[in-house]
């Protein structure tokens, strides 16, 4: 058995695999988090046990995080990776300073819009873009911060 904690909770996995102990999860406290963040409590992490939540563990479980679905978006993470890493390789040569935590954000954030919308609408100012898809990107940045 794994125990874990998320923050100041206590969670453990293999309890999401059986519904019959779903009901472990019925008293977890709302937080303001959940609000802002979880879109007023309706996604995944924030929502409060019920139907709701239930019907979100579904799609969670037989569509999204199949394995076969997963292995459909690897050549994505693969060629967002080599982009990051001749990026870091480039900053590297010329003895740039970087950090990297913008650098994973950036590549999550072009894995998600990658999978989601086929197209790399979210650019680092690495990136060699036209004005078009910067003005884009920029509106998307907007939309999501």
């Amino acid at each position: 058995m794994c125990d874990w904690a998320f923050g100041r909770f206590r969670v453990c996995p293999n309890l999401s695999d059986t519904s019959s102990n779903d009901g472990t999860l019925e008293n977890c406290p709302q937080l303001l988090e959940g609000k802002y963040l979880g879109y007023n409590y309706t996604s995944l992490v924030f929502a409060p046990y019920g139907d709701h939540w239930r019907n979100l563990k579904h799609v969670a479980s037989t569509e999204i995080l199949l394995s076969h679905r997963l292995r459909e978006f690897e050549p994505i993470r693969a060629n967002e990776g080599c982009i990051m890493l001749r990026i870091l390789y480039r900053a590297f040569e010329k003895s740039t300073v970087f950090l990297v935590k913008p650098m994973l954000v950036d590549l999550t954030l072009k894995d998600v819009m990658k999978m989601i919308s086929g197209k790399r609408y979210y650019y680092s100012k690495n990136d060699v873009v036209t004005d078009e898809e910067k003005e884009k990107a920029h509106r998307f940045q907007e939309i999501v911060s």
